[in-house]
């Protein structure tokens, strides 16, 4: 993703209240760190998924 998409995101995090999850197997596969991760985005585990699947009536993923 290009830096405008990151700010993109950012963005509707920030004016929606939208929740930025990335995978933390993902991120470390990466080599993305809280240090290094764009604003609104935030770290999370498996966990945070399966609560979220049980809670939600939807659940949208991107990515492989």
């Amino acid at each position: 993703m290009t830096a405008i998409s990151f700010n993109r995101w950012s963005k509707l995090a920030e004016e929606h209240g939208v929740d930025l999850v990335v995978c933390v197997a993902a991120a470390m596969r990466r080599g993305i760190t809280e240090s290094n991760l764009a604003a609104g985005f935030r770290i999370s585990g498996l966990g945070q998924l399966v609560e979220a699947g049980i809670q939600a009536d939807r659940l949208v993923v991107f990515g492989d």
